[in-house]
Parts: structure tokens; sequence; C-alpha cells
């Protein structure tokens, strides 16, 4: 009995990292450990807010690079693939996240690090792990309105710009007594955004699924494409056996011709 094969996700995972845009994401991920690593390495002594401040900007960086994660050069030409889009765009979002996730692991170190002693057992580490995780999921929701803008190539040019304007928005807009989109530690607006982060989450992801979603009338025309390769009894059709279903039935009917005898 024949051993079962490894499951598509772990087959198409190698080659969809191969093809992803990670130097975007390294990049900036290298820029946001130095941001932060470099006044941990000096023993700073850096207040809370300071510390929370930098690791904010280093939670910027990172989200922004990973916008480009989802970007598919070979869009155009696998159009006809018989692969879910939405599977290898799954794997392109999984793989942002657990490289973001390490990323701003590194990151929360070193600025756990550098703060100075007394203040560093008060730093909200779940409260920032919500807003960081929030904040790539938005991106990866731009990113993905950018894929269906550009077929499936420039999710990040649309993305990155689009975060960072709706960032700058989102601080300077007036909010309501007591809501606050980036707050200070143990300030009493600290939980009320923690639920409003939250909420952002949540709508990031469903919004996220919505856009990543193959149109129907593009799964059944993936559908036929993959069909065309297999003969009547689910083979793999021969290199000579054209498209035309006849084509076989002539070639019988050629053979059984009679030919005229030389007289």
């Amino acid at each position: 009995m024949s051993r079962p094969g490894k499951p598509l996700p772990l087959v198409l995972l190698p080659p969809v990292l191969r093809a992803a845009r990670t130097t975007p994401l390294l990049g900036a991920g290298l820029a946001a450990v130095l941001l932060v690593g470099i006044p941990a390495a000096l023993s700073a002594h850096l207040r809370l807010t300071d510390g929370v401040l930098l690791m904010r900007v280093a939670t910027v960086l990172i989200a922004l690079g990973a916008a480009f994660m989802l970007d598919d050069p070979a869009a155009r030409t696998t159009e006809v693939v018989p692969t879910p889009r939405l599977l290898l765009h799954g794997l392109r979002a999984f793989t942002a996240v657990i490289t973001a996730g390490a990323l701003w692991t590194a990151v929360l170190l070193l600025g756990r690090s550098a703060i100075t002693g007394e203040e560093r057992e008060l730093l909200p580490e779940p409260g920032l792990a919500l807003e960081a995780g929030a904040l790539l999921l938005v991106v990866l929701m731009l990113a993905s309105a950018g894929l269906k803008a550009t077929a499936g190539i420039g999710g990040g040019l649309v993305a990155a710009p689009g975060a960072a304007l709706l960032l700058l928005t989102a601080m300077l807009l007036p909010l309501p007594d007591g809501v606050a989109l980036f707050p200070q530690p143990l300030t009493p607006e600290w939980g009320m955004s923690r639920q409003l982060w939250a909420g952002v989450a949540g709508i990031a992801v469903a919004v996220t699924g919505l856009l990543l979603r193959e149109p129907r009338r593009q799964r059944s025309g993936r559908a036929r494409h993959a069909a065309r390769g297999l003969d009547e009894a689910g083979r793999p059709a021969s290199r000579g056996q054209t498209a035309n279903p006849g084509s076989s039935t002539n070639s019988v009917n050629s053979r059984r011709m009679p030919t005229r005898s030389s007289e």
C-alpha cells in the first residue's frame, strides 16, 4: 500500500518562499532591530515612554516591510494554474506573519532591555503585541486590496503608502475623549485602545479573506483549463494528442480506409 503524499500546503510552501518578496521585510526588520538595539547596546536606560515610542516606530517599519510579501511577480503567467489562488496568498500571508512576529519579538526583547530597571517591569507586553498584530493585519488587508488593483503583482506598492497615510490620518484625526490609538502605558486611555485595536484586527482579517477570495467565474475557468490536460480516463494527455475530442476517432477511421492497389 502506497504512502499518502504530503499535504498540498507543505508541497507549495518551498516554491512560495522562493518566489516571495522577502527583501523589503528583512530590510525593514534589520532597521527596526538596529533602531531599538543600539540604545540597548549602549545601556541608554530609557524611560518607559521613550522605549515604547521606539518599539512603535520599529513595529511600523516591520509592518510596512511585510506589505510586499503578498506580491506575486508571476501572477499573470500563472492564471491557469489549478492551485487555488487563496491558498497561495494564504501561504504568503502566513509566512509574513511568522517572519514579522519573529522580528517583532527581537524588537520587544531589545526594547525591554533598553528601558531603565525600575520601569522595565511596567512594560505592557501583551498590549503592545496586540497593537503590533493589528497593525500588521491592517497592512496585509491593504496589500490584498492592492493585489486586486494591480492583477496580483503590486500589492506592496499600494499598501505601504496607504498604511503610512492611514496612520498619519489616524494620529491627526480628533477622537472622542478617552479614546486614543497610541496612548502611553498606564494612562486611562490604554484599556480602551486595546479594545479598539482588537476590533481593528478582527475587521482586517474578515476583509482580507474577502479580498483574497477568487471570483467564482475565475475558479471555474481555472478548473476548465486544468481539465484540458487530462484525457477521458483522467490520465495526463500525451503530447501528440490534440485538444479536439474527435481527433482520435478520425485517426482510427483513416487507418480503416482501404487503399487502392496499383494496377
